[in-house]
């Protein structure tokens, strides 16, 4: 659209609105640039003066601790990142694996972890979701609200919707609903709200409060939430949800979620593959020490995104999709194990991940193992309650590099308005 419409003043991409709006003469300028330069005009309001097509710059957060330190923010970050639709798991194999799987991709590459990683995978009958198309009159439930209060968690968030445009929803596990609304939508459901961070004139944003104990069947507060949700906006959205019980780790049945009368249940599908004799870094030190430079942090995203892209690593240069090489120092593997299961992935089980991590190095079973999670793109919600930067780029995952003695690097992949801390 700003292509076209300074395509209309043959002018270059990189100058300033306020040079584009000026006429020469004394001629009123032609209708279709009197439209041209208003449109300009508001985009201009938008951009601080200033048109620029630059494509956004996602942000790469590094840092280093230890999951045994008693000021490590890795639990609180797992616990606030609670929409994930992917986790992966990467770990160096010995030469039993190599022997055991042909190279290439496949289902089994989690078979081969070592038995204490294994054990926090999720199995066929575990991790459950649901997904639920339903009005948002279902969550006044009391059945629903008192999963709030049962000391589990609950967590869900909208599919198939598109949050820089369109009507999403997040339920968090701390029982509050957050709704991401257009204009139109916001002004007729009738509930107080305030406007988007990321498109104030445009967007807006509403939470209530599920948990609440004075949220009852005979408040004003619930007459008033009941007849926005079904007499002012009869809105249907679909929804995924995940139900932890109380100590659990994985997505469980919730008779609550499966009394809807849409509601479908899911297991997480899993796909994975096993590299046989490539080169893999040496982590130990820049584990220990988090003695990375800019550039070797950047080369090592970028070896682990080849990674969990299931591009070839093994440096060759007879591969057409990808030449990468890996990052120095380096040693020959017998084996690389990656293994990736989608679907709605609860935070409880990211955090096993981890610790399991942590023991299968601690054991001597592999030299390191990262844990990658990937959050929902068009979630209104990233970390804690803080908005997504949808209107960037989008991005919300991180990936944990696990390695001796507990210690820890942690990649963290920002939109330019995200903020994980």
């Amino acid at each position: 659209m700003v292509r076209s419409i300074l395509n209309i003043f043959d002018l270059d991409l990189d100058v300033s609105v306020a040079a584009l709006l000026r006429t020469t003469g004394p001629q009123p300028p032609h209708p279709s640039k009197r439209r041209a330069q208003c449109r300009l005009r508001r985009m201009a309001g938008a951009y601080g003066g200033r048109i620029s097509l630059d494509p956004p710059v996602a942000r790469l957060v590094v840092d280093s601790s230890s999951l045994s330190h008693k000021k490590s923010s890795h639990h609180r970050d797992i616990a606030s990142h609670a929409l994930n639709h992917a986790v992966e798991v990467t770990l160096p194999g010995g030469g039993a694996a190599a022997a055991s799987a042909g190279a290439g991709a496949g289902a089994g590459a989690a078979a081969l972890f070592p038995a204490a990683l294994l054990a926090a995978t999720p199995g066929e009958a575990s991790d459950v979701y649901y997904t639920v198309e339903m009005t948002l009159v279902e969550l006044l439930r009391p059945e629903i609200r008192g999963l709030f209060k049962a000391g589990g968690a609950l967590c869900g968030v909208t599919v198939g919707s598109r949050v820089d445009g369109e009507c999403v929803a997040a339920v968090l596990p701390s029982g509050i609903l957050h709704l991401a609304l257009d204009r139109s939508t916001y002004h007729l459901l009738g509930l107080q709200g305030k406007p988007s961070v990321t498109d104030p004139k445009q967007r807006f944003v509403v939470t209530v409060d599920l948990a609440d104990d004075t949220l009852t069947a005979k408040s004003k507060r619930y007459e008033r939430l009941r007849w926005c949700f079904t007499d002012r906006l009869g809105l249907r959205l679909r929804f995924q949800f995940v139900w932890v019980p109380p100590g659990g780790t994985g997505g469980a049945a919730c008779p609550p979620l499966a009394a809807i009368g849409t509601a479908t249940e899911h297991r997480l599908g899993s796909t994975g593959r096993v590299y046989r004799a490539v080169p893999v870094p040496t982590l130990d030190a820049a584990v220990s020490t988090a003695a990375l430079l800019d550039d070797e942090a950047f080369e090592l995203s970028e070896w682990l995104g080849a990674v969990s892209g299931h591009l070839d690593v093994d440096g060759s240069a007879e591969g057409y999709h990808s030449t990468f090489a890996c990052p120095e120092p380096s040693s020959v593997a017998p084996s690389l194990l990656t293994h990736r299961w989608r679907g709605m992935v609860s935070s409880a089980r990211v955090a096993a991940l981890l610790a399991a991590a942590e023991a299968a190095v601690a054991a001597g079973a592999a030299p390191w193992v990262t844990i990658t999670v990937w959050g929902f793109q068009d979630t209104p919600v990233s970390w804690g309650t803080r908005e997504h930067g949808h209107m960037e780029g989008g991005e919300n995952h991180s990936t944990y590099v696990v390695g001796p003695a507990g210690r820890y690097l942690r990649f963290t992949f920002l939109d330019p308005a995200d903020a994980c801390t």
